[in-house]
């Protein structure tokens, strides 16, 4: 998809992709590159005229007055040219710096609004790599077009004017000039290419060199690498990836060596015949002293001024493939809802139904589940058990929208959730996954996902998940920041602690529908049996799912669903399971004993 798109899009189209968001955003952006562009294109020549005017007046009426009035009015000219360029300079710098961020908002928001199956899919995350590297580099991509956009145009209006002063002085020369531009501008040219071709091989690389990097710095692993040692590993790692990088660039980099000789060739054959031109032509009278000057300089100008264009021209072009992998990412289509929009089912007791669902993840063909059918009825409380691999944590993600079925439906109190809108959909559930991820932000911030909350609200969902008692002997209760990312004085919870801010959470959201995914692997026996026993008050009649190794939770649940290779083994009351003395039983009488030999009284 990505090197098909390469090749619809030209650079006009990435360009003005770029200047559109440029007028919506900071129209003055647009004011600013025009003025720079007038000013690229008169101050070369200012320089390239006068001399000769000067030089032309001395050997000729030498007026001491119309010499004066001349320079001065060069001088006031270059001021305001000088003057304009650096103005615009400095306003357009902050504008790119403005425009950057804002392109990268949209990324992030983009990427938070796609569909959960993108998130772990590998080409989506290449993908988005190449993206973020599109806004945050301010000579690629979007930074990349706006800096080469503000004088390319100037050089291609002054380079019709030094065509116009060089055709003057021999056709030929000006065919040479043009000839050796065009030549190494298809050396170039080719030589990007190929930079461009090896994209692909270098950024999967840089991902995987940029994860490695984050372990090493980051003090979230610093306990495990200090502990089990990791560090020689993944400096071996990094080492190797690095070497990787390396050997695409110094292939990239010998390729363009080869384009500089050739450049460097042509510049030497064109000032020995250019200069040797003009010097006969002045000593043999057919030139005069102040054509010589304006030619020479002319023709140096000229060189320059070509290598600025062809420079700007070529990274422009190229800088706008990146472009590409930007507009690729925004263009991904999340799953549309083909029917009309259907309301989100209202009320806090609600029924859910799989009827003959299949479903494998993308990319596999491997089902997890096959035909699949379950009924939780309005208000039950169902503890999904069984061992690694079962399909538990795979029927939440279905329930909760973050993955489809490929066949049948999943219906809640009678509605297909695909006919609801995603963003709606997610308000039904209240979700505490295994693996808590707080974020560097305030208690309350953490509570209500949100920077406006309920400060009463707060407080009582950190009470009802046990964390009040921690929190009142913090000196900043609910403000206090956590983790040492932003704040340097934020503070980091236990992994028991996590999990309840993580079960404050969902309590906080009151979501119709509870989802509880291991919620007290990090806690100990006695915060556990703490939250089991609050289990009934913490759902308040409402529908909920509980999924937990720990088969002691499920004496708290109307019913219990055996789960083993996506098939529902066993289904029924605690008591019925274990009466029936199957593979529920046994796992559970298992993990009693475990239990009785530690000291704690388990009953079935």
């Amino acid at each position: 998809m990505n090197q098909e798109n390469k090749m619809k899009r030209s650079l006009m189209s990435n360009a003005f992709y770029v200047y559109r968001h440029m007028m919506k955003w900071h129209p003055e952006s647009i004011t600013m590159l025009v003025l720079n562009t007038l000013a690229v294109a008169v101050a070369p020549f200012i320089w390239v005229v006068v001399p000769k005017l000067v030089i032309d007046e001395l050997q000729g009426g030498a007026r001491l007055d119309w010499i004066i009035t001349v320079l001065a009015v060069t001088l006031i000219i270059t001021g305001v040219v000088h003057f304009t360029k650096e103005a615009c300079i400095g306003i357009y710098r902050m504008k790119m710096s403005r425009i950057r961020m804002l392109f990268g908002l949209e990324l992030h928001e983009k990427a938070m609004n796609l569909d959960y199956h993108y998130a772990e899919n590998v080409d989506t995350q290449n993908l988005l790599h190449k993206a973020t590297r599109t806004t945050s580099n301010p000579n690629h991509g979007i930074g990349g077009v706006m800096k080469y956009s503000f004088s390319i145009l100037g050089y291609l209006i002054g380079f019709i004017g030094y065509t116009g002063i060089i055709l003057r002085l021999h056709p030929v020369i000006l065919a040479y000039l043009l000839v050796s531009v065009v030549l190494v501008y298809r050396l170039k040219s080719k030589s990007d290419q190929y930079r461009l071709s090896r994209e692909d091989d270098i950024r999967p690389v840089e991902r995987k060199a940029g994860y490695i990097a984050r372990v090493l710095t980051d003090f979230e692993f610093g306990k495990d690498t200090r502990i089990y040692q990791f560090k020689n590993m993944l400096l071996k790692k990094m080492e190797h990836f690095n070497i990787e990088t390396e050997a695409v660039e110094k292939e990239i980099h010998s390729k363009q060596l080869k384009v500089e000789l050739v450049d460097t060739g042509l510049v030497l054959l064109r000032d020995g015949m250019v200069y040797g031109y003009i010097t006969y032509m002045t000593l043999s009278g057919g030139m005069s002293f102040g054509d010589f000057i304006l030619y020479t300089t002319a023709i140096s100008g000229f060189a320059v001024w070509m290598q600025e264009l062809m420079r700007d021209y070529t990274e422009l072009r190229l800088t706008t493939r990146y472009v590409d992998d930007y507009r690729d990412f925004m263009e991904i289509k999340n799953e549309e809802i083909k029917d009309e929009p259907s309301p989100l089912p209202a009320g806090n007791r609600l029924s859910i139904n799989f009827h003959n669902v299949d479903f494998a993840y993308p990319g596999t063909e491997k089902h997890v589940f096959k035909s699949l059918s379950l009924h939780i009825p309005a208000g039950q409380k169902l503890a999904v058990v069984g061992i690694n691999g079962a399909g538990k944590t795979s029927l939440i993600k279905l329930l909760t929208g973050l993955y489809r079925p490929s066949q049948g439906k999943i219906t809640i109190e009678g509605t297909d959730i695909t006919t609801i809108p995603i963003t709606e959909h997610y308000k039904l559930f209240s979700v505490v996954y295994q693996e808590i991820k707080p974020l560097a932000a305030n208690i309350s911030e953490n509570v209500a996902a949100s920077e406006t909350y309920n400060e009463n609200w707060v407080w009582d969902a950190v009470q009802r998940a046990g964390l009040k008692d921690k929190v009142n002997r913090l000196t900043k209760k609910l403000d206090t920041p956590l983790l040492k990312v932003i704040e340097d004085d934020g503070l980091e919870l236990s992994g028991g602690e996590n999990q309840k801010l993580a079960l404050a959470r969902a309590l906080y959201k009151n979501g119709p529908i509870v989802i509880l995914d291991e919620p007290t692997a990090a806690l100990d026996p006695i915060a556990e049996k703490d939250i089991y026993e609050s289990f009934s008050d913490m759902i308040d009649g409402r529908t909920a799912i509980f999924i937990s190794h720990r088969l002691s939770s499920t004496k708290f649940c109307d019913k219990v669903a055996y789960f083993e290779n996506g098939i529902i083994k066993e289904y029924g009351t605690h008591h019925e399971l274990m009466a029936l003395g199957g593979k529920y039983a046994h796992m559970f009488n298992t993990q009693a004993k475990y239990y009785q030999e530690n000291g704690m009284e388990v009953s079935a």
